[in-house]
């Protein structure tokens, strides 16, 4: 899961909150999270999907928005954190 798995959802929660995520997407991120539970050497990939399923269930309203419209429900909303890039794959 850390190889692949949790790069892959990394990228997705960025394409959705970017306003650049369709229902496929969030499809595969529903699909990847599930994949990933309980397959880590540690808890951090755990961690990672828990983390992951709160966000969708407490701000549904906003992913459904992003999907949608691509945008939220605040057109003037921004990252709150600036996210850096990840490693050349």
């Amino acid at each position: 899961p850390c190889v692949f798995g949790l790069r892959d959802v990394a990228d997705l929660m960025l394409e959705l909150a970017g306003g650049r995520a369709g229902r496929g997407d969030l499809s595969r991120l529903h699909r990847f999270t599930g994949e990933i539970d309980g397959r880590g050497g540690c808890h951090h990939p755990d961690g990672v999907v828990r983390l992951v399923r709160t966000a969708l269930a407490a701000f549904a309203d906003d992913v459904e928005q992003h999907v949608r419209r691509g945008r939220c429900l605040h057109p003037e909303a921004r990252l709150p954190l600036p996210v850096p890039p990840g490693p050349p794959a």
